[in-house]
């Protein structure tokens, strides 16, 4: 007979109190406020652990907090916070789907199909090297055709279709670039919803 254990990983109550003391840090700062970040939940996840590895890293024992992280290493820490955030949007109003087996983040029908409202229209411009006088049939193909360009997002065949129709069935991931350049490529408007 198999039994599922429910294993919860315990850290020290010295990289708990580290986070804790990170994170109210970052409240005071008002940078939640400031990145609109709507659910810390993942915040606390992410540096407990950054802080875990440095108590690792340094045999058991931390630093102080404001020597914990280079300057490199905190704006790390909260671009991925930024990042998640602005995915954990986009997948509740279905524009994006992640895939936790793989953990790419794909675009849906929906994403693909209002692509023009899904990316800022102030970056599509020529000076990006955007040409919006293709000729293609559907609108979107044109932007996703520049995000692949860009290096932003990478195009896929789904293999259990036997036939491709559309470039619907066609599935595009964002590339970890693409991850880090969200807040730069998203509609603002929809991240502030």
């Amino acid at each position: 007979m198999n039994k599922i254990i429910d294993q919860a990983i315990s850290y020290p109550s010295e990289v708990k109190n580290a986070a804790e003391q990170y994170i109210m840090g970052l409240y005071k700062a008002q940078w939640y406020e400031k990145n609109k970040i709507i659910n810390p939940e993942y915040s606390y996840w992410f540096i407990l652990e950054r802080i875990m590895v440095k108590y690792l890293e340094n045999c058991y024992c931390l630093p102080e907090l404001r020597n914990l992280f280079t300057q490199n290493e905190n704006k790390g820490i909260q671009d991925k916070i930024v990042e998640n955030n602005i995915v954990s949007g986009l997948i509740s109003r279905g524009y994006v789907k992640k895939n936790f087996d793989s953990l790419e983040v794909e675009l849906s029908l929906k994403g693909k199909l209002c692509i023009h409202k899904l990316i800022d229209p102030e970056i599509l411009t020529e000076e990006n090297d955007f040409k919006p006088n293709k000729n293609f049939k559907n609108k979107f193909s044109n932007i996703i055709l520049w995000l692949v360009d860009k290096g932003l997002i990478v195009s896929y065949i789904n293999k259990e279709r036997k036939f491709i129709r559309r470039a619907e069935d066609i599935i595009y991931c964002f590339t970890p670039f693409g991850l880090s350049q969200l807040r730069h490529i998203v509609n603002p408007k929809l991240i502030s919803l």
